[in-house]
């Protein structure tokens, strides 16, 4: 088939119109699957991009911002430990202190408390993640990534429907 629906299929479909007593015509129906089918797969297309191309809060990817937030979340539970005294200065501020960061600054702060962790490796890793590294190479998402991203998708979109209703309740509703 290679993508395409054979006409016998609509064919048969009219055929079985026609058995029924019906008006429809098999021709339309095919032509309606068709643009159900091209429908569905310009959605997942939609959605594939979304998860691989939009920057969103730190100007970091959907995904890459899961990623670091995770890894911002083990190094704050590690805390000060296997720190030498003079980097303990990384930890002065709290998480949502650094979370209000642009992207880039997150990323210089984690490579640097990995440094002074002594796990050079990962910190190299983590500052070829710069975006502006245009070699680098993402990581596709793995499931339970895309899951994540799905889900803070659908508690955004229902917390702005929540703020529109509380803001109605309150301001009253402009028809304007």
């Amino acid at each position: 088939m290679q993508g395409f629906l054979p006409q016998g299929m609509w064919q048969q479909q009219h055929e079985y119109y026609l058995y029924l007593g019906s008006r429809k015509q098999g021709y339309s129906w095919g032509t309606k699957l068709c643009e159900k089918l091209i429908d569905a797969s310009h959605s997942l297309w939609n959605k594939r991009n979304t998860f691989e191309h939009d920057r969103k809060l730190h100007g970091l990817i959907e995904v890459e911002d899961i990623r670091l937030k995770k890894a911002i979340k083990e190094q704050f539970s590690l805390g000060k430990t296997n720190l030498k005294q003079s980097d303990e200065y990384l930890f002065q501020g709290s998480m949502l202190d650094l979370w209000s960061k642009n992207g880039t600054y997150i990323r210089l702060w984690l490579a640097t408390v990995l440094i002074a962790r002594g796990e050079y490796q990962e910190a190299k890793m983590e500052l070829t993640r710069s975006r502006g590294n245009m070699g680098y190479k993402r990581i596709r998402p793995t499931g339970s990534e895309i899951r994540k991203c799905k889900k803070r998708r659908k508690n955004l979109k229902k917390n702005n429907f929540k703020k529109y209703i509380y803001t109605i309740l309150i301001n009253g509703y402009d028809s304007k």
